[in-house]
Order: C-alpha cells, then sequence, then structure tokens
C-alpha cells in the first residue's frame, strides 16, 4: 500500500486552525496509509494548545517535528495581504527542507506538502495520486490584495507570469495542465527528492519565494510540473474568508462554488491585463521603429 507523509508548518490563528484539523481528519485515505506531520511556528499561545491536542488525540497517525533552532520572525498578515521578507522566505525554506530530509527517512512513497491555511476536498488526495504524475499540484484561487483579481497558486514563467490571458483562463475548467511551477498544495513522488530536488534558493537566479526556486529545480532535474483542476482547494488568505470557507464545505466542496469568483467579468479583467500588457510593448516597438527611421 502507497504511503504518504503530509507535512505543514503551522503559523496561523486558533480559527483558521480548527478548520484545517477538521478538514484533515476528513480526508478519504482509500487505497493509502497517511501520516500527518507537524512544525509548530505559531506565535499564538492557543493556537499551539489547539495543535498538540489534535496531534496527541491520535499519536500513532499524527507527528510533531522537533523545532529547529530559528530566531523567531513577525510574520504580518491582516485582512488585505500578507507581508513576507527574505528572512521568511529563507525561514520556510529551512523548515522545508527538514521535512524533505526527515521524510527521505522514512520508507514513504511520496510527500504532500500543503500550506496551513489550505483546505481541501476530501477526495483530492486519492485522485492525485491516482494521476501519477511526480510533482502535481492542486488549483486553488487567491486574492493576493483586495484590489487585485483571483490568481491560481500556478505559473507559466519564473516569477509567477503567464504567457496569454487563456493559460490562466483555463485553468477554471477540469482537467491536468502542465505549468512552469505552483505550490503551497503540493504531492511530491519520492524519486525527484531522492535526485536532489528541494527548496533551497538558487544562488545565481533573483527569484522571490520558495516555490519558484523548487520549481526551477524540478525542471533542471528533468521533471515536468502538472495541476490538477478537478477538486479545488480553498485559500483562507484573509479572516473575512472563514465565512465563504464554511459555506463551501457545506456545500460539500464543490467547485462550482468558485464559478462565482471567476465569471466573466473575471475573464474580462484578466484579458484586459494582457491587452495592456501588449499594448505598451507595440508602442514602444513603434516608438523604437520611429527613432530608427528619423537616425
Amino acid at each position: 500500500m502507497v504511503k504518504i507523509i503530509a507535512f505543514t508548518s503551522v503559523r496561523r490563528s486558533p480559527d483558521i486552525l480548527k478548520i484545517l484539523l477538521n478538514n484533515l481528519s476528513e480526508i478519504d485515505t482509500k487505497g493509502f496509509e497517511i501520516e500527518f506531520w507537524f512544525y509548530d511556528d505559531n506565535d499564538d499561545l492557543e493556537s499551539s494548545r489547539v495543535l498538540n491536542e489534535y496531534i496527541n488525540g491520535e499519536p500513532s497517525k499524527n507527528k510533531l517535528l522537533p523545532k529547529l533552532d530559528e530566531e523567531i520572525e513577525e510574520f504580518i498578515q491582516n485582512e488585505d495581504t500578507h507581508f513576507w521578507n527574505s528572512a521568511l522566505v529563507d525561514r520556510i525554506i529551512r523548515i522545508k527542507n527538514y521535512a524533505i530530509r526527515e521524510f527521505l527517512k522514512t520508507n514513504s512513497d511520496a510527500i504532500y506538502f500543503f500550506d496551513s491555511d489550505i483546505i481541501v476536498h476530501p477526495k483530492m488526495l486519492v485522485h492525485l495520486l491516482e494521476l501519477k504524475h511526480e510533482i502535481i499540484c492542486e488549483i486553488f484561487w487567491t486574492k493576493f490584495s483586495k484590489k487585485e483579481e483571483y490568481k491560481p497558486n500556478v505559473w507559466d514563467i519564473q516569477t509567477c507570469t503567464y504567457r496569454s490571458a487563456d493559460s490562466i483562463i483555463r485553468l477554471r475548467y477540469p482537467g491536468v495542465y502542465k505549468v512552469g511551477g505552483g505550490g503551497a498544495c503540493l504531492l511530491i513522488w519520492r524519486e525527484p527528492l531522492e535526485k536532489g530536488l528541494n527548496y533551497s534558493r538558487i544562488d545565481n537566479v533573483d527569484f522571490w519565494g520558495e516555490d519558484r526556486h523548487f520549481s526551477v529545480r524540478a525542471e533542471c532535474l528533468g521533471y515536468n510540473l502538472f495541476v490538477d483542476t478537478f477538486y479545488p482547494a480553498f485559500h483562507i488568505y484573509r479572516p473575512s474568508l472563514l465565512k465563504d470557507c464554511l459555506s463551501w464545505i457545506q456545500q460539500e466542496y464543490s467547485r462550482h462554488f468558485f464559478d462565482a469568483w471567476l465569471d466573466e467579468n473575471w475573464e474580462q479583467s484578466i484579458r484586459s491585463q494582457f491587452v495592456k500588457k501588449n499594448t505598451t510593448f507595440f508602442e514602444r516597438f513603434k516608438a523604437a521603429a520611429r527613432l530608427l527611421l528619423r537616425s
């Protein structure tokens, strides 16, 4: 039977954490064994209490990884966005690489990395395992600031850019798509990790975020990255989304819940962003041509 390690580093409010832990208890594990590993990175004592209570409730299935010798870094989150800096990113890199090292000491077949504010469909993991791609994400949609449009957790080109509007819009339809990178809800089989795949920074690549470096390294090692969109996850990016997340769960994790987010107005807005980019390029091209003709 396939054995999976599911890992997350936890630094969330108790309200979000309780929804996450309840969600983990509902995951369909038909056909595979799963063990949940947690890294307690909370700065809220109540969150640590909730996490430890959950782990101790079923210690044969849950494990708390010992803490690394890490200095505390403040992580500011509010109703608009999350504020990352290099120190926080490096901290996450060390924690995720730590999980990979510990995973490789086991005989498990794959590791599932998930952010602690990602809630998934109970059948998602069964589905991803059946696809048998060495590296595959599940889709979720996020407004990284309230003024932005919903964007997916995958991209075409480093860092987080897309070749066309259609490359984003296609992801609202069920399917499995090749992508250039992704993260935060990610299944990785053992082989790529044994060959050196990890989250460490690539020194001569100036990318923001650990998932970008991971994705470039995977591609260089010869592994394609894919995203599945049959079972979209929910990203509780801001506290005000808690109510919507609970509503989605009550609707039995329906993918149609997100139709209201990814509607015709959303599509038009995405397309307009690429029209503006193309227009800007065309205008620059014309200006350069005029200068050349004058010389």
